[in-house]
């Protein structure tokens, strides 16, 4: 993976994990499967690798993640 692709991969993590908290999985996984049936399989990919990020994160790291919106 080039490192551009993950520097992008990380700024998507991060700004789902900001607005999503423990949410920031599944809009992540809602967003690639949006961005797949597009037809923008370079944004589904950066999109899942995301969400496969995030569910690892939280996975790890439960205690100390941003808890769900209410709104959620």
């Amino acid at each position: 993976m080039p490192s551009g692709d993950l520097r992008d991969i990380m700024a998507i993590a991060v700004a789902a994990e900001q607005e999503h908290g423990e949410g920031a999985h599944d809009y992540a996984r809602a967003q690639a499967d949006s961005a797949a049936a597009a037809g923008d399989g370079a944004a589904a990919e950066k999109w899942n690798a995301a969400a496969m990020m995030l569910r690892d994160l939280h996975t790890i790291n439960c205690p100390l993640t941003t808890p769900r919106r209410q709104s959620e």
